[in-house]
């Protein structure tokens, strides 16, 4: 039986994990980078690594529902490991203690890159890994006004920016503790990277409008504008060729909800 109750600690929400183990089996390579690996040492570990659905976070349960049947793919050196969730969205390794480059991917979600440090005290380590709806529930829309003033003789003080004006939306992994485990040691996450996360959509009227992944408690997502060029009227018969570049702006996804966020030029 696996001790999981070593390492519950480890996880930012409180998880009941049922004692299981799960044996891996060899797999095409992931796209997964491992130039960051260290040497590895010599050392069994075993590593579970459960997923989490983003959209069961931030609710008063006091379990979370794992997310069964994602893929987990571990690179460790060039040796390549996968394994399917069970229902309690755990997958299990026995794995060398050293740097790993791990890939976590289910339809209809969003797919985690992460690397990750074997090790420390004990012979279990764990890494809580959260993925996001892409549409349904546990999702958000981001709206709002883009303006530009394209038009300086203009007695307007509302103008907006071009139709087919880019507007793009990612989620911020500055901060990687909203996303995987990051104690020190036994499953420290080193880099986080989120792929089919981000999102794109046009300036339709001086709007726009995007369906983005969220969180009960607010999924952190940067919101940007793509940088364009216009022929400004300065005069009545002057115009003059302009690079319009887009600010960021960081706007919290609660699920559920529409952040209204206007982007200026």
């Amino acid at each position: 039986m696996i001790k999981h109750n070593i390492y519950l600690a480890l996880f930012m929400v409180t998880i009941v994990f049922p004692a299981c183990s799960k044996k891996s089996s060899s797999s095409t390579n992931p796209t997964v980078t491992t130039t960051d690996s260290a040497t590895i040492a010599t050392g069994s570990i075993l590593y579970t690594v459960q997923v989490l659905s983003g959209s069961d976070l931030g609710t008063a349960k006091t379990t979370q529902n794992g997310l069964g049947g994602a893929v987990v793919t571990t690179n460790q050196n060039g040796t390549i490991h996968n394994d399917t969730t069970d229902a309690s969205g755990l997958a299990t390794f026995s794995l060398d203690s050293g740097v790993i480059a791990v890939t976590v991917s289910a339809n209809g979600f969003t797919s985690l890159n992460y690397l990750a440090q074997l090790g420390g005290s004990g012979h279990y380590n764990a890494t809580m890994a959260l993925l996001f709806p892409l549409n349904g529930a546990g999702t958000a829309t981001i709206s709002g006004n883009v303006f530009a003033t394209l038009n300086q003789t203009s007695t307007s003080t509302v103008q907006f920016a071009p139709d087919g004006t880019g507007i793009n939306a990612y989620i911020d992994v500055s901060n990687p503790i909203n996303f995987v485990n990051v104690t020190s040691g036994e499953g420290t996450i080193l880099k986080v990277a989120y792929q089919n996360a981000a999102f794109r959509t046009t300036v339709s009227g001086g709007s726009y409008t995007l369906t983005v992944p969220a969180l009960v408690n607010g999924l952190p997502m940067i919101v940007q504008g793509d940088d364009f060029t216009y022929n400004v009227q300065v005069t009545a018969t002057t115009f003059t060729r302009q690079v319009f570049s887009g600010a960021s702006y960081s706007v919290s996804c609660k699920s559920g909800r529409n952040i209204v966020q206007d982007i200026h030029y």
